[in-house]
């Protein structure tokens, strides 16, 4: 039997210990990495604002000044409106999620009268691996939103970073061209726009889908009277980032809380997030998101899981944009093969 020896060269070796450090260093700083990458798909998305004031003779410091103080103003009316009665409804549902939950368990029994002892065991069984799953869920996605927000630090290194992403784009720019090699030069900056450009699109498109469809669901459910129509509506608008599982999800939820209070308004419930979500799906995102390109849904729930097993919050929060610019990439590269 014939044997082969295979050589590495100390060159070769080197080199893959270089890698591998680079990638343990990378992996180590993820988090502010991320934090990176967010501040420039915020000044990515702040760029045509930043345009227009440029155009009107305003300096362009002043110009993402009065953004930065347009945006903080917003959040904190929004703050200031939304989190009392936000914080009222949580506490109870909380409070009472124990006897929503016994109601549901009642009616299940109710209707599994006719089956075997068995069956209504494993009925029940199932139920309340239901309920205790989704009251882990409803905290958990509180918890997590709440510590995303609280994160005080790193929102304003990431306003920080935005500010001067957007006001030296000129000097990054030239600093791009004075370092890449005069054959690809006008190749990467060309690229880098394309990818700002992007990003930009799909921040804004997002934002603005998911207050559209949190505004909607809101006024049809404070319409009928449904119970903690304010915190269900915030799901529905958070659930929005995920595309087609996320609105299912968002009125599942919906619908159980609705239907432990009272069954014959969890029919409503079901007909208004059934109606949000084929308007949102016809018209809202055709409209919205005209000029981003989309994504395959599979594809983005496939990165956010991947994104929160590595970077948890923080990496489920880049997941869509960096698959959104990797694919700015592989359609570049796509286009030059077909040429």
């Amino acid at each position: 039997m014939e044997t082969r020896t295979v050589h590495i060269s100390t060159l070769t070796f080197v080199k893959i210990i270089a890698i591998a450090l680079i990638a343990l260093f990378l992996f180590l700083v993820r988090d502010i990495l991320a934090m990176i990458f967010l501040a420039f798909v915020l000044a990515s998305a702040m760029k045509p604002g930043v345009d227009w004031f440029v155009n009107k003779k305003i300096p362009k410091t002043l110009g993402i000044g009065i953004i930065y103080i347009v945006f903080l103003m917003i959040i904190s009316i929004l703050m200031v409106i939304i989190v009392p009665p936000v914080s009222r409804e949580i506490t109870q549902l909380a409070n009472h999620f124990p006897d929503y939950y016994e109601r549901i368990n009642l009616f299940l029994a109710k209707f599994n009268s006719g089956f075997t002892n068995s069956e209504n065991s494993q009925s029940q069984l199932t139920l309340a691996n239901m309920g205790g799953g989704l009251s882990g869920a409803v905290g958990s996605i509180f918890n997590t939103t709440f510590q995303v927000f609280s994160g005080v630090f790193a929102f304003i290194t990431i306003l920080i970073l935005a500010f001067y992403f957007a006001s030296e784009e000129t000097r990054i720019r030239n600093f791009l061209r004075g370092h890449i090699p005069a054959k690809k030069r006008d190749y990467i900056v060309d690229l880098v726009s394309k990818v700002q450009t992007k990003l930009g699109y799909w921040l804004r498109g997002q934002l603005l889908l998911c207050l559209i469809v949190f505004g909607a669901t809101f006024l049809l459910l404070a319409i009928f009277g449904v119970k903690y129509a304010l915190v269900l509506a915030i799901l529905a608008g958070i659930f929005e980032i995920i595309p087609f599982f996320g609105p299912w999800v968002a009125g599942l939820v919906g619908v159980l809380i609705t239907f432990s209070i009272s069954p014959a308004k969890a029919i409503i419930v079901a007909i208004i997030y059934l109606v949000v979500q084929q308007a949102e799906s016809a018209f809202i995102v055709p409209k919205v998101m005209s000029r981003s390109v989309g994504l395959n849904p599979l594809l983005v729930v496939i990165a956010i899981l991947i994104g929160f097993q590595i970077g948890g919050v923080m990496g489920a929060l880049i997941s869509v944009p960096f698959v959104a610019m990797l694919s700015v990439f592989v359609w570049d590269i796509l286009d030059k093969k077909n040429d």
